[in-house]
């Protein structure tokens, strides 16, 4: 959708312009489905957004991932989502 796009170009726009932030993004899955289908699409949605970054110049170095599987307490619809954290890394 034009929301997600948005908000993938304020992302590389933010990380191009501040080479010491990384970003998390962590991937989850709503409870339609057995657990384990849904700890890999978790998986999934996490990597590809990592993927598209990456193809949008930001080094692997920068994108850490992370699978949450199921949110019970999210309806379907807000449960299949990848949230981003911002993260300061000092070298």
């Amino acid at each position: 959708s034009e929301k997600i796009i948005s908000a993938v170009e304020e992302m590389v726009t933010m990380l191009q312009a501040h080479p010491e932030l990384s970003i998390l993004l962590e991937g989850y899955a709503s409870a339609v489905g057995s657990a384990a289908y849904n700890n890999v699409l978790s998986m999934e949605r996490a990597v590809a957004v990592a993927q598209i970054l990456n193809a949008k110049g930001i080094s692997n170095e920068r994108i850490l991932t992370a699978f949450k599987g199921v949110d019970p307490q999210a309806t379907p619809a807000q449960a299949r989502r990848v949230e981003l954290r911002v993260v300061i890394r000092s070298y």
